[in-house]
């Protein structure tokens, strides 16, 4: 994925409730609905899996050298023209959230996970 900075924001989460009352997640930068994953990464000890649209990937991580407890974020694209990820890390119990945002360059495919 192709992106200008990326730039941490204050923590939201956008939310709408469609037809068939299922809550569908919204881009938090423009509210836009159309929202694709894009990837999926845990870090946890010495390792790293990296789910994207066309692997699982496991490989090193240093995680464990400089943070404590684990690590997992959703990645994100909008139909908008946008990038979000929420990073999720544990640690002794207590879970923290963060958000980070970005545009995305338009001439470029974006990757998601495989969907039917």
């Amino acid at each position: 994925m192709t992106q200008t900075s990326c730039e941490k924001t204050a923590t939201r989460f956008a939310l709408i409730r469609d037809a068939n009352q299922q809550d569908l997640i919204c881009c938090p930068v423009c509210g836009f609905d159309y929202v694709h994953i894009g990837s999926v990464n845990v870090e946890q000890g010495h390792h790293r899996i990296c789910a994207t649209d066309n692997a699982v990937l496991t490989e090193a991580s240093n995680r464990h050298e400089g943070m404590r407890g684990s690590e997992a974020s959703i990645i994100f694209w909008c139909e908008g023209g946008h990038q979000f990820t929420y990073k999720f890390m544990f640690h002794k119990g207590q879970t923290s959230v963060e958000l980070y945002k970005s545009d995305l360059d338009p001439n470029e495919r974006q990757p998601q996970l495989w969907r039917n």
